[in-house]
């Protein structure tokens, strides 16, 4: 058994058989047997120049007054026990015994570990989530707040489009709400950057203990946040939906692709949360980028008239695909009316889907892709959580 120990009493001392004693710098003074009452030891020292410790005395306390460590500041100065030990025929001994491995047993059986870890991954998993969990329990704030500003900004949203007609104007007023929705995924992704910047340190350290993997931690921070996120984002749903007028046959798929988004943005803010050094850097990061998806989302600026040298962040932009997706579910089989001062005039949802270069038929393979997003992040979050340490000091 090793194990480290700190200014111990005489009867404590005495239950060891061997000790390594280090000096400030972790320089080695003494590396061997204490024999009994530390008599070992003791002659070690009285033998190098030090005094002869009195019957009275602590042994630990003797030793760390010899080398300035006690109560006797000068005593280090007067001599340095590290260069000491490496000059004695001790030291020499030790270093041979353990280049030639003579300190093994020839008989002893080498111990093997399948894993760094004593518990299997099940195990883990099972109490890691419960860990997580009890975490999201005790500290609500996280959780209230993304409720309450789903309700708040589904309220908002919804009374200031309140029963939206099929006017040409109304019509182009739907897609506004419908984008204002994916603005709420900035939020959602700032509001999980916090949680796991506060937890990170707490999984380092018991990672590194060996209590639990990063895929225990991954997978139980997954389960416990699905309930939540699915959760807000059935409530802002149901706020905003019937508020505005949408469809009603169209609900079911905008809820997935909302639950599905939300999901992504939680995500891309844990992410980041993970990469970033400090919650200042990830909180600077993430909405940055979000802004400038958005804005190269198709809606802000159609895709004909994106530059050729922006094209490419339109295909890579899971902003594309969520309003690609819930614009033409609201468009699909929608009749609008047109008035004289109606220049262009769109009949149809599918005309003006056709706008902005969207089709109605594609709206799963955009939810696909959306999904393979939300995927693809969680794989570079485990990745993070597996390789990088952001640890300050």
């Amino acid at each position: 058994v090793v194990c480290t120990i700190h200014q111990p009493s005489a009867e404590l001392f005495e239950m060891f058989d061997y000790l390594l004693l280090l000096q400030k710098g972790g320089e080695t003074v003494y590396f061997g047997p204490l024999g009994r009452h530390s008599e070992t030891m003791l002659a070690y020292f009285t033998a190098n120049g030090a005094e002869q410790c009195s019957p009275r005395l602590n042994p630990a306390d003797y030793i760390l007054i010899q080398i300035g460590a006690g109560l006797n500041k000068g005593a280090a100065q007067a001599q340095n026990w590290g260069r000491t030990w490496q000059g004695t025929e001790e030291c020499r001994r030790l270093t041979t015994q353990l280049h030639t491995n003579e300190l093994m047993p020839t008989n002893a059986t080498r111990f093997s570990f399948s894993s760094d870890y004593s518990t299997g991954t099940l195990t883990q998993i099972r109490h890691t989530l419960s860990r997580v969990a009890r975490s999201y329990w005790r500290t609500p704030t996280y959780n209230a707040t993304r409720l309450i500003f789903q309700v708040v900004m589904g309220l908002l949203l919804g009374l200031a489009y309140r029963n939206l007609g099929n006017g040409q104007t109304e019509m182009r007023l739907r897609v506004a709400v419908l984008f204002f929705s994916s603005i709420m995924g900035t939020v959602a992704s700032l509001n999980a950057i916090p949680p796991m910047i506060n937890d990170r340190s707490v999984y380092y350290r018991e990672r590194a203990a060996g209590a639990y993997g990063s895929f225990a931690y991954f997978i139980s921070t997954f389960l416990v946040e699905t309930p939540f996120i699915a959760t807000t984002a059935f409530v802002f749903s149901i706020v905003l939906y019937w508020l505005v007028g949408f469809q009603t046959s169209a609900f079911g798929f905008f809820l997935l692709i909302y639950i599905t988004f939300q999901a992504y943005a939680v995500v891309y803010g844990q992410t980041i949360a993970v990469l970033a050094p400090s919650a200042f850097v990830a909180q600077m990061i993430a909405p940055a980028l979000a802004a400038i998806l958005a804005l190269f989302n198709g809606f802000l600026i159609a895709k004909p008239s994106i530059p050729n040298y922006f094209i490419w962040i339109y295909y890579i932009n899971p902003y594309t695909y969520f309003m690609q997706a819930i614009v033409s579910n609201e468009m699909d089989g929608q009749t609008f009316t047109c008035t004289p001062q109606d220049n262009p005039c769109f009949a149809t949802g599918e005309q003006y889907l056709s706008f902005y270069g969207w089709s109605v038929s594609e709206k799963w393979r955009n939810w696909g892709i959306l999904l393979l997003f939300t995927g693809v992040l969680r794989f570079v979050t485990y990745l993070g959580l597996t390789y990088k340490v952001q640890i300050v000091r």
